[in-house]
């Protein structure tokens, strides 16, 4: 337990330092950090505070998003690092926060309705049972609301079930498409589309994909999950948005790549079969 416990200690702090999340490769290792034994072994080691500091309170929505920490077919665990980045101070953690989870289907099922807050372990992850038939979608919705910050912040994305073909043979998994970050709730969508990079959307896509942001982007480079190179769209002026009836249904990586050639942003797409 010690020997866990000082990983995942020390993986939290690298989050906390460089923006690497920590990543749980078993249910035992992910739940290893709920143990009040781990918790109270990491405050030892330093790298969880437990005296109230002042000074300035971080407002990092727009670093926060949600990624995946541990998944099987019918367990996803969440993550985000909003207890480093939003309504905490550079000393301590932001105990107050109190984060809101919804997850649903695409026809609007809900799936998971349920509040997180307190510690590091306690409220920065959420395990669930999707108990849904696979392949599936399903938009993820978190909303951090502490004390100590003006505005909640919003985060919104897609977690869907991706099927596909890797270099040694079929792949399947739980994966977070968009890569979205938040925003504070009160945010208008003119700021919205201000704001954000680069997105591709709707997402999941059926026939036709447009991108927001068109700006300092030459074309997109499309890529299946083995890395073989599959479709090219050119944006410019007029064009972008694409028709992608033709490609099979699957997971692809899409590059967007700017007029020096270099890739500005990369984005998970899941094509659902046409209609």
């Amino acid at each position: 337990m010690c020997a866990l416990a000082t990983l995942q200690c020390l993986r939290a702090l690298l989050y906390h330092e460089h923006g690497e999340p920590p990543i749980f490769r078993s249910s035992n290792e992910a739940s290893a950090m709920k143990n009040p034994t781990s918790i109270a072994f990491c405050t030892l080691l330093g790298l969880l505070p437990i005296s109230k500091a002042y000074g300035q309170f971080f407002d990092l929505c727009e670093d926060i998003g949600v990624g995946i920490s541990a998944a099987d077919s019918n367990l996803v665990q969440l993550y985000h690092p909003g207890f480093f980045l939003f309504g905490a101070t550079p000393n301590v953690g932001a105990y107050e926060t109190v984060c809101e989870w919804t997850v649903v289907t695409l026809d609007g099922d809900l799936v998971l309705d349920t509040t997180s807050t307190g510690a590091w372990a306690d409220q920065s992850f959420m395990t669930f049972s999707p108990n849904v038939e696979l392949p599936a979608t399903l938009l993820v919705d978190l909303v951090l609301i502490n004390p100590n910050v003006d505005f909640p912040c919003c985060i919104s994305d897609t977690l869907a079930w991706v099927e596909g073909e890797g270099p040694f043979g079929p792949t399947a998994d739980w994966e977070i498409l968009s890569g979205s970050t938040g925003l504070p709730c009160e945010t208008s969508l003119v700021e919205f589309a201000q704001l954000k990079q680069p997105r591709l959307f709707p997402m999941p896509v059926t026939n036709r994909i447009e991108l927001s942001k068109p700006t300092g982007i030459a074309h997109l480079a499309v890529y299946d999950l083995t890395g073989r190179p599959v479709d090219v769209f050119q944006v410019n002026s007029t064009s972008y948005e694409w028709d992608v009836s033709h490609l099979g249904p699957g997971g692809y990586v899409v590059q967007m790549v700017d007029f020096r050639g270099d890739v500005i942003h990369t984005q998970r797409v899941l094509k659902l079969g046409g209609e």
